[in-house]
């Protein structure tokens, strides 16, 4: 993956090269009269985090699934058909395919309300698979020669698969010796509860569904220099108690002519999902770039 993201960037800077040694005199005088935008982005998300809650009822505990995941690049495309020079709809798509776990001190349980510390034999695990689609629709409130500012009504389908499992000790930092231990299972909020001699429990949960959160926001294209854009967008919502998602993002964008532009920035992304016994924020945030083409 760390190469292809390379490949990506190391092709896009070329690009970029090449078309700014051609860019002299070619027209701008119309960079906003299109009727479709079509905008390519590779997003590198560099701060993956899970920060998730499941309590395990039959053993009175609570455990945090707490993850900063690895690095990962998404490939998130962009369409936008504009009408009547103020309306546009708007389609876009992103995965997100995230794993990673814990050992040891790492993992995080209270039992009873008290923390109890764990050994070298406890494990967590987190994993987040959200697939988003995104329509919806923007009116530019203002709108002249220095760009625009829209108000926009977005609706996000996420369809969402979010796993945790641990296998902690009840006694706490390995100070039990046989004692009365069991292993629970809990799946999609159904619990079972088999002794087995031990002191380790293994407690897990795996949530999916699919989610429609709408999203209120502001987008903005302002025009400090012909060939300069400053772009940017705050939206987001919480549908009652099931979920929430939240999104950022900014960035200039470079207009190599009436038809092409390259761009770059920065995004932020949380999305919350309470389901059950399992509570889970999932936050991402890194750099992306991509191209810009208009006609």
């Amino acid at each position: 993956m760390q190469r292809l993201s390379r490949f990506l960037l190391t092709g896009l800077l070329l690009g970029m090269g090449c078309l700014l040694t051609q860019a002299q005199g070619l027209d701008l005088s119309n960079s906003e009269g299109y009727t479709f935008r079509i905008e390519p982005r590779v997003w590198f998300g560099l701060g993956s985090e899970m920060d998730g809650d499941y309590e395990d009822s039959a053993n009175n505990a609570e455990v945090s699934l707490d993850h900063d995941f690895d690095d990962e690049v998404r490939v998130n495309p962009f369409i936008e058909f504009q009408f009547h020079d103020r309306h546009k709809i708007r389609f876009s798509y992103f995965r997100v395919d995230e794993s990673d776990a814990v050992t040891g001190a790492d993992v995080d349980v209270d039992i009873n309300g008290i923390p109890a510390p764990q050994p070298a034999g406890s494990r967590a695990k987190g994993s987040v698979d959200l697939d988003v689609f995104e329509v919806g629709y923007q009116y530019d409130i203002f709108e002249d020669g220095w760009g625009f500012v829209g108000a926009l009504l977005d609706v996000a389908i996420v369809s969402y698969e979010i796993e945790g499992v641990a296998t902690y000790e009840t006694n706490g930092g390995g100070n039990g010796g046989g004692g009365n231990g069991a292993e629970a299972f809990a799946t999609s909020g159904r619990h079972g509860l088999q002794q087995n001699g031990g002191v380790f429990v293994r407690a897990s949960e795996d949530e999916d569904g699919v989610i429609p959160i709408p999203q209120i926001g502001i987008s903005a294209r302002v025009y400090p220099h012909e060939r300069i854009a400053l772009c940017a967008e705050v939206k987001g919502m919480t549908v009652g108690g099931d979920g929430s998602l939240f999104q950022v993002f900014g960035g200039p964008e470079l207009q190599i002519n009436d038809n092409f532009a390259i761009s770059a920035g920065y995004r932020y992304l949380r999305f919350d999902v309470d389901s059950g016994d399992f509570d889970v924020q999932f936050e991402d945030h890194g750099p992306y770039v991509g191209a810009v083409i208009r006609f």
